[in-house]
């Protein structure tokens, strides 16, 4: 894929998202980019939301050696991670991670002291190639066969998932020990 690596340092801003999709569009013209440009939307929609408008952030867009498209947005906010939960029929959000999770190879989070990187892992598209998921709304037929068909072994992605379940529950309890321990110490205080 021409255009890589791709590294850019941007505020975390509504107004960033439309730009991000264009200048991605642009950069990777003639190539079918549709999966690359949902991923950055949704990883920086989630940062704004999530970690707060106006956060900077770091984009890069490489290859891997295994001929993966590898996208991984760095910020300043170590304990906020994605969380992949069910939105509502009605609901208007809360989608952003279950989109990057139909459409990536594999995603995850890696926790650095002061930031962390969430990075997902897509096929490289390439000129007159179809998108990851384009079987899905139209063309041929696509028969899906759980994460076989998401481009690894099955049970080699399943463990990963596994474990990243595990440890984000893992997470969730120690900021739930965390958010005790602070209204515990709030409470003492204030007797």
């Amino acid at each position: 894929m021409s255009g890589l690596p791709l590294t850019l340092e941007l505020l975390a801003v509504p107004e960033a998202v439309p730009e991000m999709r264009r200048m991605l569009r642009g950069r990777f013209a003639g190539e079918d980019a549709g999966d690359l440009v949902l991923c950055v939307s949704e990883l920086l929609r989630n940062v704004i939301v999530h970690v707060g408008e106006g956060t900077p952030v770091t984009l890069r867009v490489t290859g891997t050696h295994t001929g993966r498209l590898r996208i991984a947005l760095s910020d300043p906010a170590p304990v906020v991670w994605p969380v992949l939960r069910s939105a509502g029929a009605d609901g208007t959000s809360g989608r952003g991670p279950l989109l990057v999770d139909a459409v990536a190879l594999r995603w995850g989070v890696e926790q650095g002291p002061y930031r962390k990187t969430v990075w997902c892992e897509l096929r490289a598209p390439g000129p007159g190639r179809q998108a990851a998921g384009a079987g899905r709304f139209g063309g041929s037929p696509r028969r899906f066969v759980g994460l076989q068909d998401r481009g690894g072994d099955a049970s080699a992605t399943e463990t990963a998932r596994r474990k990243n379940r595990q440890a984000v529950t893992e997470f969730e309890g120690i900021q739930l020990f965390a958010l005790y321990v602070v209204w515990a110490t709030l409470e003492v205080g204030q007797k």
